[in-house]
């Protein structure tokens, strides 16, 4: 029903750079996010990511019908709650219930259709209803449990809405877990440790291990501004290099090398 696309593309279309607020910082994905499109900006080139209902597995070889999965029992799929501070057009609100009580049919046909449940999360995320969300989520995770997707948005619902940091931290590492070269879930936990715990050291050595499996143009670019932030300048002209390796039009980061040279 409702459908999701198969070809590697975040959110926004392109790889969305650090904004300027941390909750800024987390958009719930609809698709694994792109690798680096020269981009503008020298910061780091992800954020934690928060909407996605594209897996970056495959889907068909998670086939539940081999194996006795419990039935829903989370919130009601077509169930509207508005959570604190929402607030959108009633046409859009309208558009919205809609979306959740064809989402309910659709459920009923297919209760193990992974791109459906996907979507009760994110409508439910549209309305704050963050327990809904999760309750959708945790089911794919039941239904789907080598699959990444709905463990980094489960991540990014812990630690921004939940406020649980050991659960996201324990969501974002299954999320590698299960894809270790996906370089946008090594970023979403770098990010996760140095925006909601502090620690920089995590944080780097993160994406240091991701550096281990892929050698990703959004992983030098994300090491180079924790570099960066941290005063370290010659590891971070070290990583903006290697970013000019594989992407030597960016714009942006020559500048950045420039200016962290005087």
């Amino acid at each position: 029903m409702f459908r999701v696309k198969k070809n590697i593309l975040f959110v926004s279309g392109a790889i969305i750079v650090l904004v300027i607020i941390i909750l800024a910082n987390f958009v719930f994905k609809s698709d694994v996010p792109a690798q680096i499109n020269n981009s503008n900006n020298t910061d780091n080139s992800q954020n934690i990511s928060v909407e996605n209902n594209n897996s970056s597995d495959n889907i068909s070889n998670q086939n539940t019908a081999t194996r006795e999965v419990p039935p829903y029992s989370g919130r009601p799929i077509n169930e509207v709650k508005f959570g604190a501070g929402f607030s959108a057009p009633q046409n859009v609100i309208t558009q919205k219930t809609k979306d959740l009580n064809d989402l309910k049919v659709a459920l009923e046909k297919n209760p193990s259709d992974f791109n459906d449940w996907i979507a009760v999360g994110i409508t439910k995320k549209f309305f704050n209803d963050y327990e809904g969300a999760r309750d959708a989520w945790e089911y794919v995770i039941v239904l789907y449990p080598n699959d990444s997707l709905a463990f980094e948005n489960l991540g990014n619902l812990y630690a921004l809405y939940l406020r649980d940091n050991s659960k996201a931290e324990y969501y974002y590492k299954k999320a590698i877990e299960n894809n270790s070269i996906e370089s946008s879930f090594y970023i979403a936990l770098a990010d996760f440790y140095k925006n909601f715990l502090g620690d920089n050291s995590k944080a780097i050595n993160t994406i240091l291990s991701g550096l281990e499996k892929i050698k990703d143009a959004n992983l030098f670019l994300s090491i180079a501004s924790l570099y960066r932030d941290i005063g370290d300048k010659s590891n971070a002209i070290k990583y903006y290099q290697e970013v000019l390796e594989i992407s030597p039009s960016h714009p942006g980061i020559q500048d950045a090398i420039d200016r962290l040279s005087n």
